[in-house]
């Protein structure tokens, strides 16, 4: 079977592989592997390196891989370049359709199907398997069991599989094995990823490994896959080896640092600072590179441990073993990274932090009704913690940003911003009240003024009104958090300056705190309305 052949059977995983030990010199090598970067790992191409001409080729493989090649970059309108190749082998039609499916782009779907009936060129005979797809693709009702068992009589593992997947997408029945062989690492991949969607985060990983092995990873699943494993108690285990794996995997460089960074924070988070630190000057490139969106927040993050790093060397007598109470529960965003293995005094306790972090999560994926990943994540943790343990969240920097959550939900007009911070803050302190029944001792960490300029992105255009807003969500989760019983560990009161930012005493980088905030808890740590430390 050549390449080509594999490529049609979804066999990208065994081609990237190759490709990047070999690299390809052919055209239509070179073709495919420009395919699989656009597709699987969402490399930006330029004009140049896609100058395969679709309008000229004689070659309709050429054409295929161009069309393929243009819908990866999002040029979905493009449907001269996508009807060229209708005409051709069914096999590459149905892939085409089948990819626009992927992307949710039914009416895509139908303005094809609406070509292929208004042409003799592109009808569809009655006994083409073309009619059962695009009918199961638009009817959610449909039993899959003829279909599947009509694939198979043709022998294309491309189409059972792509079959497969969309029965996947649409059902939370994932005993998909028995349809198929347990070594197609394209299926592995689907289910992994499916069952992540669903929330199971244990099986996930075992179905993501699977694929992975034979090189089934694209960028979106490295991030789900190393996200999990680092958000969760059974992933972490496995980490390094995962992030080992997912390095040689990438063929951006500039993805390989992202990737890294996951162990960065891991090794920060276990108290491994050697090994941090030397990864972080391993990737010190990471900071030279310009800020996109797309990893801006691992790169945040590179940046913050890089400090942290920096912070542990000048201050290694708050991370020395002290003789103590036990230990304290932090779990949160990257907030919760900088009391990380630190020892302080809480409540006239010696206390030791460990830290559990959910990247990203907000007070909104809590406060919202509807199932999300960072919900999932954090019941997932609270579920492993002793309640016995004191506990502090650390979640509610991120709505308060500029360019995100309530401010930005508010400039966009949906809805009164003093509506917005109460809805907010009411729904994520009576989520924790029901989801935390039974842990001893709970304290919510407040908001910090901002210590990043407010230019460029983070521009929120009304300073004075954005700023006068992360004073009123403080305001509201203290009184709140107090009136529940709960501690409040004021952070707002020990970093605003008179003109409502950061007075420059606490804040390690533009978003984060110095870890020896926690030893001054006796000063901040709120459990009255009175604001009088009992």
């Amino acid at each position: 079977m050549n390449n080509f052949q594999l490529f049609l059977n979804n066999e990208w995983g065994l081609l990237h592989k190759q490709y990047l030990f070999v690299e390809p010199t052919d055209e239509i090598n070179k073709a495919i592997h420009i395919a699989i970067l656009v597709w699987w790992w969402q490399k930006e191409i330029n004009s140049e390196e896609v100058s395969i001409s679709w309008s000229t080729s004689s070659d309709d493989r050429m054409i295929f891989l161009a069309a393929l090649i243009n819908l990866g970059k999002g040029k979905y309108k493009k449907f001269q370049e996508i009807n060229a190749i209708l005409v051709r082998r069914k096999n590459h039609k149905l892939i085409i359709i089948l990819k626009l499916y992927e992307y949710g782009l039914r009416n895509e779907i139908k303005k094809i199907i609406n070509k292929l009936g208004s042409n003799d060129d592109y009808k569809l005979n009655s006994d083409e398997i073309y009619t059962p797809i695009i009918n199961s693709l638009l009817n959610d009702s449909l039993d899959y069991s003829e279909l599947i068992k009509y694939l198979k009589t043709i022998k294309s593992k491309s189409l059972v599989c792509e079959a497969l997947v969309i029965k996947l997408n649409k059902s939370n029945n994932i005993e998909l094995e028995k349809y198929f062989d347990k070594d197609v690492g394209y299926l592995q991949y689907q289910i992994g990823l499916k069952l992540w969607k669903n929330y199971k985060f244990k099986e996930s990983l075992m179905f993501l490994d699977r694929a992975a092995n034979n090189f089934y990873i694209d960028k979106p699943s490295v991030r789900a896959w190393l996200n999990t494993s680092l958000c969760t108690p059974e992933g972490k285990t496995s980490l390094i080896n995962r992030v080992k794996h997912a390095s040689v995997a990438s063929p951006i460089k500039r993805f390989k640092h992202e990737i890294e960074t996951y162990l960065i924070i891991n090794s920060w988070i276990e108290g491994n600072y050697e090994l941090a630190y030397e990864l972080v000057k391993n990737n010190a490139e990471f900071l030279k590179l310009d800020e996109l969106d797309e990893d801006r927040n691992m790169q945040i993050f590179f940046i913050y441990t890089l400090s942290l790093c920096g912070f542990w060397q000048k201050n290694r007598n708050i991370y020395e073993y002290k003789l103590n109470n036990g230990y304290i529960n932090c779990i949160g965003e990257s907030h919760s990274l900088s009391p990380a293995n630190t020892i302080f005094q809480w409540r006239n306790k010696t206390l030791k932090a460990k830290t559990s972090l959910i990247i990203g999560i907000k007070m909104w994926h809590l406060a919202n009704e509807n199932k999300n990943i960072h919900k999932k994540l954090f019941l997932n943790l609270i579920d492993k913690l002793d309640k016995e343990t004191p506990l502090l969240i650390t979640i509610g920097e991120i709505d308060s940003r500029p360019n995100e959550g309530i401010w930005k939900s508010s400039m966009q007009g949906k809805k009164d911003l003093n509506i917005i911070i109460k809805n907010t803050v009411d729904s994520y302190l009576n989520f924790l009240k029901i989801n935390l029944t039974g842990f001893s001792e709970i304290t919510i960490q407040g908001i910090p003024a901002p210590g990043y300029k407010l230019l460029g992105k983070r521009d929120p255009i009304n300073r004075i009104g954005f700023l006068q807003m992360i004073k009123e969500v403080n305001i509201f989760l203290k009184e709140k958090t107090l009136t529940l019983g709960w501690g409040f560990f004021d952070v707002y009161a020990a970093t605003v300056s008179n003109e409502g930012d950061s007075n420059s005493e606490w804040h390690l980088d533009g978003f984060h705190l110095k870890p020896s905030i926690y030893q001054e808890s006796a000063r901040f740590l709120k459990f009255d309305l009175s604001n009088k430390f009992q």
